[in-house]
């Protein structure tokens, strides 16, 4: 309060004759009235702006914030997940002032990258982007291109054709199109040879009165989305030859 009656009086100093007659309550109210009013506005100049676009659904978003307050939470990939069910896998939201197109399904992937790559390669990559495309995870774990999608299941990739290096677009971890990551080959050669190495010289098992089925599989947000606890295992050195 004191902050605005400050403000109020510096306006009113070249008025003469209504600094003496400040009211602290008055200013408030018309001070809250000007942002309205100004609220106002900015919300029907975007709606005036957007209506002569064919854009896609898009969900209610407020002046300013846009649809922040709909991804907000532990796991904002979940509710990015909640609203393309409702809105359509191609749906348009708001990160502030910034529009950005979401797209969560393989088959409009396969289309903008494949199809219309040429239209959406030279556009600059934003922090917004970064955390609502996850790096293109989400549809890896799309309960419409995989059963049990949530369920770890590493036996479905032996006699699967899906490939990883972009031209399948049920799982695209390194992106795909002309946006893909250059550095897939030496990405995949030593994440093999790591994980070669570990399985190879070490057996691994859980420790001593934990079961599989009990196992924690809770996840939560951070620079990527992770265990809520953390997986141990006691590794015993084995002989190649045993």
């Amino acid at each position: 309060m004191a902050t605005v009656s400050v403000l109020m009086k510096r306006l009113l100093q070249p008025f003469t004759g209504i600094s003496e007659i400040y009211n602290p309550a008055l200013s408030t109210f018309l001070l809250l009235l000007i942002l309205l009013l100004t609220l106002v506005q900015l919300l029907k100049i975007t709606r005036r702006s957007s209506n002569h676009l064919n854009l896609p659904p898009s969900p209610p978003k407020l002046p300013i914030l846009g649809n922040l307050h709909q991804l907000l939470g532990t796991l904002p990939h979940r509710s990015l997940k909640a609203l393309s069910e409702r809105y359509g896998p191609l749906m348009f939201v708001y990160c502030g002032n910034s529009p950005t197109l979401v797209v969560s399904s393989a088959e409009l992937a396969c289309e903008m990258f494949k199809t219309h790559d040429i239209v959406i390669s030279n556009r600059p990559k934003t922090t917004p982007a970064n955390i609502l495309l996850y790096e293109c995870q989400g549809i890896g774990i799309d309960p419409q291109v995989w059963d049990r999608s949530e369920d770890f299941l590493p036996n479905r990739f032996f006699s699967n054709p899906v490939d990883c290096k972009g031209q399948d677009f049920q799982f695209i971890p390194f992106g795909a199109g002309r946006r893909g990551c250059p550095g897939i080959s030496f990405a995949l050669a030593a994440v093999e040879y790591v994980m070669a190495n570990l399985l190879y010289w070490f057996d691994w098992n859980l420790p001593l009165g934990e079961v599989e089925e009990n196992l924690d599989m809770f996840e939560v947000n951070g620079l990527v989305v992770h265990k809520k606890l953390p997986l141990h295992l006691v590794p015993t050195l084995c002989s190649p030859y045993s």
